[in-house]
C-alpha cells in the first residue's frame, strides 16, 4: 500500500512554477529570455565612435596645416615685397681710375695763345731701339715733339684731342705718371682714348702690367703698344683739351721728373 502510494506520487506531473508579479518577464511562459549581445556587433558599435574621433582629428590637423601654410605664404610674400633690391656693386677703383670725364667743348677752340711760356723737355736724344725722342730720365715722347699744338680745323669738335707716343726706358719697370696742367687756371686736362670715358687726369703707365700690344682696353686711358725693343715699353696717349690755353706737360717717376710748356688751340 505504501509502495503504491509512492509510485503514484512519482508519476504525477510536476506543477509549473507559480507566476508572481515580481518575477522577471522572461520567466513567464512562451517568453524567450534576452539573447546575449553579439561580440561582433558590440565591437562594431564600439569602433564607430573611435573612427569618428580619428576622422575629426585628421580634419583638424589638415585645417591647421592649411592655415599655417597660408600664413607662411603671406609672410613670404610680404617679406619679398618689402625687401630692398640688391645694390649693384661698382667696379674696383683700381680698374677705373676716374669715374668722371672731360666736358665736351661747347664751341670751336680759339687759336693757341701767343704769350705762352714755351719750354722744351730737358733732352732730345736718339736711341737705336726707339729712334728720335724728347724727354728725360726714363720718360720720352717720340715722333716729333712740338711746343705749339694745333688740334684741328676751326669748325666745331666735341672732343678736341691730341696723340703722343710715349716710351719708358731703357730698363725701367716702375710706373710713371703724366699730367697736363693749365698754367692760368691750374686745372688738369683729361686723358682718354675714347672720350668721355674712361678718362683720368693723372695718366699712369705701368711697364709691368702693360706688357703687350692689345689695342684699346676698356678700363685704361691709354693704349699699350707692348715692347718695341728689349728694355722698352710704349703707349699711345690721348690728351683731351676742352679749351685753348697754355699747358704744362709733366712727367713723374720714382726718383725724377721733368716738365715742358706748350700752347694748345685750333
Amino acid at each position: 500500500m505504501a509502495t503504491h502510494a509512492v509510485t503514484t506520487r512519482l508519476q504525477m506531473p510536476l506543477s509549473p512554477p507559480r507566476m508572481t508579479c515580481d518575477a522577471p518577464w522572461y520567466q513567464h511562459r512562451h517568453v524567450r529570455p534576452p539573447l546575449a549581445a553579439s561580440p561582433v556587433r558590440s565591437g562594431r558599435r564600439a569602433g564607430i565612435p573611435l573612427m569618428r574621433c580619428i576622422l575629426c582629428t585628421l580634419c583638424i590637423v589638415c585645417a591647421l596645416s592649411s592655415l599655417l601654410a597660408g600664413c607662411a605664404s603671406a609672410a613670404t610674400a610680404t617679406h619679398t615685397t618689402t625687401s630692398p633690391r640688391p645694390t649693384l656693386v661698382a667696379p674696383d677703383a683700381t680698374t677705373t681710375p676716374q669715374t668722371a670725364g672731360p666736358a665736351p667743348a661747347t664751341h670751336p677752340l680759339a687759336a693757341p695763345p701767343g704769350d705762352c711760356p714755351l719750354s722744351a723737355p730737358p733732352q732730345n736724344r736718339s736711341f737705336a731701339e726707339v729712334g728720335q725722342v724728347a724727354g728725360g730720365g726714363v720718360v720720352w715722347v717720340r715722333a716729333g715733339y712740338i711746343s705749339v699744338i694745333h688740334l684741328g680745323p676751326t669748325d666745331y669738335t666735341q672732343w678736341p684731342q691730341w696723340k703722343w707716343v710715349v716710351e719708358v726706358g731703357p730698363g725701367y719697370n716702375q710706373p710713371v705718371t703724366l699730367t697736363l696742367r693749365n698754367r692760368r687756371t691750374g686745372e688738369l686736362a683729361w686723358w682718354s682714348v675714347e672720350p668721355p670715358s674712361p678718362a683720368t687726369q693723372q695718366l699712369v703707365l705701368d711697364p709691368v702690367l702693360d706688357t703687350e700690344d692689345v689695342g684699346p682696353v676698356p678700363w685704361l686711358s691709354a693704349v699699350p703698344h707692348g715692347a718695341p725693343a728689349p728694355g722698352w715699353k710704349e703707349w699711345g696717349t690721348f690728351p683731351v683739351f676742352s679749351s685753348a690755353g697754355c699747358y704744362s706737360l709733366e712727367a713723374h717717376w720714382s726718383g725724377g721728373s721733368w716738365s715742358s710748356g706748350i700752347a694748345v688751340g685750333n
